[in-house]
């Protein structure tokens, strides 16, 4: 057999192996969600989807404006009170089914206090820090919301919002894993498997992004970053309301009351009172990392009381 054939068996084959893989792939796991990414590193999905951000966890639907849960009528966007939450993974709902999400939650909260005419978005995200959570908001100026619920934890004040290094290659190949649910899921295990054979650093997913983890949320420099977006809000007639999420009592709650004392900041701090007579398994998902079902609910339904008790 001449090398020539021998070269296109082996293409044949693997266009053949790709198109297999793609097909047992969409069938058994579904499309992997569509991220866009800008160049000062900010990403977000792209609307109008459902598929799995982690082959392992349960699919997510992205609505018609970018957020995670169902579709938003554009058209009542002006006529309603609008509420928008910003967070992280948890916020998100990682490894939560759809119903469970904490939008969901606050959304079923309205309807039984038979508040009606008010929009619930989340615009959270797996890896948002502080900076990515001002940017969700900036990149979400056509719902302009009412109120914004930003929940942080402590490790989102670590993590840095850099500038996107992408070089053609790289471009061409997120070209590729946008479409091709069969390369993402390769690719995720292959990441995966690469961080569990080689990365002995036991650095922090922070440290991994180029932050400082320096047990220093509230350093002056944060505190700013909290200052000017609550002041930007504030100027668009807007509500912020922090939450200071952590499951157990610490020096983090501690720091965040007295930070918010002392900047008359609109917060909750005492997450932890939430989930005092819950066990681990109740409060946390099915990866035992990230809040449960009954976590958001609780969650969801302390929001609502801060926000309507006080008259925001």
């Amino acid at each position: 057999m001449s090398w020539k054939r021998r070269i296109s068996l082996f293409v044949v084959g693997l266009l053949l192996a790709f198109i297999i893989i793609e097909m047992v792939t969409r069938v058994v796991v579904g499309g992997g969600l569509i991220a866009k990414v800008y160049e000062d590193g900010f990403y977000e999905f792209e609307p109008n989807q459902h598929g799995w951000y982690n082959p392992r966890q349960p699919r997510a639907r992205i609505n018609n404006l970018g957020f995670r849960g169902e579709d938003i009528d554009r058209d009542n966007l002006n006529s309603s009170s609008r509420i928008l939450f910003l967070g992280d993974s948890s916020t998100f709902g990682w490894a939560i089914e759809e119903d469970g999400i904490i939008n969901r939650y606050f959304e079923s909260v309205l309807k039984e206090k038979n508040i009606s005419n008010v929009i619930v978005a989340n615009a959270a995200n797996g890896g948002y820090g502080l900076d990515h959570m001002i940017k969700a908001y900036e990149y979400s100026q056509t719902y302009r919301p009412d109120v914004v619920i930003m929940v942080m934890w402590e490790t989102d004040f670590y993590r840095p919002l850099a500038p996107a290094n992408i070089d053609p290659i790289k471009e061409a190949f997120w070209e590729i894993r946008k479409y091709s649910s069969g390369v993402s899921f390769v690719w995720w295990h292959f990441r995966t498997l690469q961080g569990r054979l080689f990365d002995r650093s036991n650095k922090s997913f922070a440290e991994r992004l180029g932050g400082t983890v320096d047990g220093k949320p509230f350093k002056e420099e944060n505190v700013k970053k909290l200052i000017d977006f609550n002041a930007e809000l504030k100027k668009e007639n807007s509500t912020l309301l922090t939450v200071f999420f952590e499951y157990e009592k610490s020096n983090y709650s501690i720091q965040a009351e007295g930070m918010c004392e002392a900047h008359g900041f609109f917060c909750i701090t005492d997450t932890y009172r939430l989930l005092e007579n819950l066990t681990f398994e109740q409060t946390r998902s099915r990866d035992r990392g990230h809040p449960s079902s009954l976590t958001n609910s609780l969650l969801a339904a302390a929001v609502f009381e801060r926000l309507y008790d006080s008259g925001k």
